[in-house]
């Protein structure tokens, strides 16, 4: 089976040449941050201070074991894990068990204005 060629609009005009698509393709995805920056107003935000990390929070209203468990429970059951290794079907098969002391740790982490460090990491798989 053959490849198919690929073919893109390139400023108006039909383009098949796969040097010329490629190229263009690499130029977008490399100028993209710069031309969304150059598009949208600048932040006036400083980010060199220290982050507030008092009571904040105070406008989330805390949780409950019931709306917990029905959080688990809608995940989907996957095998794969986060940075935490622990996947959806693990978290749904000791829901019963998990469902308070997940609370109880949401609930204090509102109350406190404050999360646990690696709960601020994502995975990010392309």
């Amino acid at each position: 089976a053959g490849q198919e060629k690929l073919n893109l609009e390139i400023k108006g005009k039909q383009e098949d040449d796969p040097y010329s698509v490629a190229n263009y393709m690499n130029y977008f995805f490399t100028s993209i941050a710069e031309r969304t920056l150059e598009n949208n107003p600048k932040l006036t935000i400083s980010f060199t201070s220290e982050p507030n990390t008092g009571n904040d929070l105070h406008f989330f209203q805390h949780t409950n074991p019931a709306e917990v468990h029905d959080i688990i429970k809608s995940l989907k059951p996957k095998t794969s894990a986060a940075t935490d290794n622990i996947s959806t079907k693990l978290l749904k098969h000791c829901s019963d068990s998990l469902t308070t002391p997940l609370t109880n740790i949401i609930n204090k982490s509102l109350s406190q204005g404050q999360f646990p460090s690696a709960l601020k990491l994502a995975k990010v798989i392309p």
